[in-house]
């Protein structure tokens, strides 16, 4: 049995809300940004509460002001009409943290009896068949929902980075898990792609949240990334300047 990891921590600021039959979305940055850009969208058009952060031991030392207060790197958002949660994880955690970090937020997950993580990623766009080619899918083990009309993911591809370890670990703690990959532009954020995300994410959820608004704000999302990048980028350099010179 796999440890639980010290050096990662969930914190729930609320936890009235906690109740059996909650799905999850959980998206990581990755190709086109697609996971975080996704999720980040659904907080705002569902206009999702903050239940919680996450804290590990080599954390992003930054927050900045949004529309609704402060903001920080990972936190908890929950829909309490709609039983949705939803992980924000704005940076990639460290790789001293990273295994730790994937696997306390599956335990988390675990923990709440969730019906389902819905994982969102991006796919390089180089590999698409076709116009129409628009999105893959993979499932666990434990999955036995409903699916997109997409193809499924093709044998022999690699899924690599967080989303990896959380379909795995999902698999560990008997999670049920379903991982939406649009391709995506590696080289920058691809909101066309979340869209897509978004679409059969609507329709595994029943929800239906606005796809246009995120094309038409793509700018603004372009921004927050370059902040974030910019936050991250500054926290790095100022703790290899902390550091002797070797």
């Amino acid at each position: 049995m796999m440890r639980r990891a010290y050096s990662v921590r969930v914190f729930l600021q609320d936890d009235s809300w906690i109740e059996p039959g909650y799905r999850a979305v959980v998206g990581y940055k990755g190709f086109g940004a697609v996971g975080i850009i996704t999720v980040l969208h659904l907080v705002d058009e569902l206009k999702m509460d903050r239940v919680g952060i996450v804290v590990s031991k080599h954390h992003p030392e930054y927050a900045f002001r949004g529309d609704r207060g402060l903001v920080y790197p990972y936190e908890i958002y929950v829909d309490r009409r709609k039983r949705l949660l939803a992980v924000a994880t704005r940076e990639i955690p460290d790789e001293r943290v990273r295994v730790d970090y994937v696997w306390e937020v599956t335990r988390f997950l675990k923990d709440l009896n969730v019906e389902t993580v819905y994982l969102i990623g991006g796919l390089d766009s180089r590999l698409k068949r076709g116009p129409e080619d628009q999105l893959r899918w993979l499932a666990n083990s434990y999955y036995q929902g409903p699916v997109p009309r997409d193809p499924e993911f093709e044998r022999g591809l690699l899924i690599v980075g967080p989303l990896a370890l959380q379909l795995m670990f999902a698999d560990v703690l008997g999670v049920p898990a379903l991982a939406l990959l649009p391709y995506a532009k590696t080289d920058a954020p691809d909101p066309a792609a979340a869209a897509v995300a978004v679409d059969r994410l609507n329709s595994l959820l029943g929800t239906s949240v606005r796809v246009d608004e995120l094309l038409a704000e793509a700018a603004r999302i372009q921004e927050e990334l370059s902040r974030l990048e910019e936050a991250a980028s500054r926290d790095a350099g100022e703790r290899r300047g902390s550091e002797p010179y070797m």
